[in-house]
């Protein structure tokens, strides 16, 4: 396909996609303020499940590229990880379930 075309797909796709992805963030953020869900609380946890989800096997994208830079056996790499992975996972029930942990500087700043 030459490069018109391709331009023409991407301006027809971004007019509808982006009025359709404004109203889901309007609606899920609506949700989450009638739940009494906490955004930064759950941007933090989201963050937290990502960061644990890219370092772990079996599709733990960040353990490729490292693997591929260094040129070290994903085991040996994989090895390497599991004490940090340990961590996050605590960080992460702790950061879950006391939310006042990812809320203190917040609430401390006033918002």
């Amino acid at each position: 396909m030459s490069l018109a075309v391709w331009a023409a797909v991407f301006a027809i796709s971004f007019a509808l996609g982006v009025p359709v992805a404004f109203g889901m963030i309007a609606s899920s953020v609506i949700y989450f303020l009638m739940a009494g869900i906490d955004l930064v609380h759950f941007g933090v946890v989201v963050v937290l499940n990502l960061m644990i989800g890219l370092i772990t096997p079996p599709f733990g994208m960040l353990l490729f590229i490292l693997s591929g830079l260094s040129k070290t056996p994903l085991s040996a790499i994989i090895k390497e990880t599991l004490p940090f992975v340990a961590v996050l996972i605590v960080v992460l029930f702790l950061c879950t379930y006391v939310p006042d942990v990812v809320l203190f500087l917040p609430k401390m700043l006033g918002q």
